[in-house]
């Protein structure tokens, strides 16, 4: 058995939101409970929860106001707490799951402990989720392109506000949609990513985004004794489950008929895609449209049926993002100045509107939206020489400011008016957030398809089954079959369950992942196990880890006998 070393000591801070203005807490420290859960392949995600307990009253012993009601700032939720465990060398290191933040704003202890609800940034952004104008940018044709699942959940990274994934989820199969946000936050919209490649996403003592493979064919993380240590075998809640059926949907690729796409030649109702270069050499995409207005026009000599009118629009996409889009109305010029043009039937422009997107410098999210009108200068001043010089007659800017604590906006709108010979600007502040970015439609398009398979164990009918039905979609052939069989092996493990408790040592802490793989000697057989719910429990005089484990099978010379044979 390899020797254990424990770790000595835990201390702690808590900071501002940035983590910044620490406050060390170790002096008061009473008990310290961290946790996270049982496997859920359907969220794909993995938080960690607890409690922080500090001894005696507001003071604390400290000079600094304690008192949530009159320090609001040292008690906001969000405010992150950093906890450090030492090694048997006297180092000191990140605790496994130990960057957290105050997920509620705790009550006065008037007199008694001092009680934290915590957690890491998955629970905190997942109760609280970032303003959902931050987001950064996921392009349709990003996407529709192929992309692969950590690249996708970093470039959601901007709108989830969790810390950057530095693991590879996998390479295949690529993704060619996201999964629909249909509730929840973004933060559960990741969690849905990494679910369909068998990964569950956590946060380790770094703040960094980690994705853990839930593998239970590999080798063991630890082989012991269970006479040296506090194990049990646990009583199973959970039925021995012969069938497990996963309901789910496919995103896949979906071409679109091309021949909508585009035309060689603008005629009414048609679609025309020319591609065409900005003055300053980036490559954009225009299409437009062109509608004829027919209708009765009278002259002196006879009465006859004309075009009187057209109305064009026209799309500009810069990057295959929305740039600004123009509509252009025309219109007999004997119509718009029957004096000035008897009976003239030439076309002529009669308004312009202009709508243009303006991102932030970063690109990550709109700035303002500006809408420009233009008419003939007649309809204005009819004493000007030049009646049919289209001129600024009205524009419209609205801008959008983060206030505050960036959960709120600012949002002013500036109305210049010529007619009314005035400008306006009212701003207001609240949840008005600025409207998502726009991309370009693109050629193709993700569809969710049905997708069903099962995982059978090898037992005599009559069978029970369990048929899940996720709530997020898979995005390659194999998955759903791979999602059940994995599912089957977590339900038979859980029909006979374990559980023990380990001294916090150097390796748990150095080696940690949320998946560890038990050898479990007991009575001369080995039994492996996959531990999958850990609960830190640290006070001043231990730091212990309690921790359930799943049932995988035998191990003899080194080779397993699952508890479970699944038909192929």
């Amino acid at each position: 058995m390899p020797e254990y070393r424990l770790a000595k000591n835990t201390r702690i801070w808590i900071g501002d939101r940035a983590g910044a203005n620490e406050l060390e807490l170790t002096a008061k420290l009473q008990e310290l409970e961290i946790a996270n859960p049982r496997i859920d392949l359907d969220s794909g995600l993995h938080p960690a929860t607890g409690q922080l307990t500090l001894a005696g009253g507001i003071t604390l012993g400290w000079t600094e106001n304690l008192d949530p009601r009159s320090n609001r700032t040292r008690w906001q939720m969000g405010n992150q707490l950093r906890v450090q465990c030492q090694l048997s060398n006297d180092t000191w290191v990140p605790h496994p799951l130990g960057a957290l933040r105050l997920l509620k704003r705790p009550k006065p202890p008037r007199g008694q402990d001092f009680v934290l609800s915590i957690g890491d940034d998955l629970a905190h952004l997942d109760q609280n989720p970032a303003p959902e104008s931050s987001s950064g940018l996921l392009t349709a044709s990003q996407v529709l392109s192929g992309i692969k699942p950590t690249e996708a959940i970093n470039l959601l990274q901007p709108r989830t506000a969790l810390p950057t994934l530095v693991d590879e989820i996998a390479l295949t199969p690529v993704m060619h949609g996201i999964p629909a946000r249909q509730s929840g936050t973004r933060v559960k919209q990741c969690g849905a990513i990494s679910s369909a490649y068998l990964h569950l996403l956590w946060i380790n003592g770094s703040r960094q985004l980690r994705a853990a493979l839930c593998n239970v064919d590999r080798a063991p993380d630890f082989t012991l004794s269970t006479e040296d240590y506090n194990w049990d075998c646990t009583e199973g809640d959970f039925p021995e489950i012969d069938q497990v059926v996963v309901a789910t949907t496919r995103l896949i690729k979906l071409d679109r008929d091309q021949a909508d796409q585009s035309g060689s030649e603008t005629d009414e109702g048609m679609t025309t895609t020319e591609a065409i270069t900005d003055p300053y050499g980036t490559p954009v995409q225009t299409s437009s449209t062109t509608q004829p207005e027919n209708e009765v026009f009278p002259t002196s000599s006879s009465t006859a049926t004309i075009t009187t009118g057209t109305t064009s629009k026209e799309t500009n996409y810069t990057n295959d993002l929305f740039n600004y889009s123009l509509e252009t109305s025309r219109a007999c010029k004997g119509l718009l100045f029957p004096e000035d043009f008897p009976e003239d039937t030439t076309l002529t422009d009669a308004r312009e509107l202009k709508e243009q997107q303006v991102l932030t410098g970063d690109g990550k999210r709109v700035y303002k939206i500006v809408k420009t009108q233009r008419e003939p200068a007649g309809l204005v001043d009819p004493s000007v020489s030049n009646k049919l010089a289209l001129i600024k007659t009205r524009q419209v800017t609205k801008i959008w400011r983060e206030h505050g604590d960036g959960v709120q906006w600012r949002e002013q709108t500036v109305t210049w008016d010529l007619r009314e010979r005035r400008i306006t600007s009212p701003s207001r502040i609240g949840n008005y957030p600025p409207p998502q970015i726009q991309v370009k439609p693109q050629a193709s398009e993700a569809v969710e398809q049905p997708d069903t398979d099962n995982s059978e164990a090898n037992t005599s009918p009559p069978k029970t089954v369990l048929t899940l039905r996720r709530t997020s979609p898979v995005f390659g052939p194999g998955q759903a079959k791979a999602i059940a069989t994995l599912q089957h092996r977590i339900e038979w493990g859980n029909a006979l369950p374990a559980k023990w408790e380990l001294p916090l040592s150097d390796s748990l802490i150095q080696n940690y992942h949320p998946f560890l793989m038990f050898d479990w000697i007991d009575n001369g057989v080995v039994y492996r196990y996959l531990s999958h719910s850990h609960v830190f429990l640290h006070s001043k005089t231990s730091s212990v880890v309690a921790m359930a484990g799943l049932f995988l099978g035998t191990v003899e010379n080194g080779i397993l006998t699952p508890a479970l044979e699944v038909l192929t």
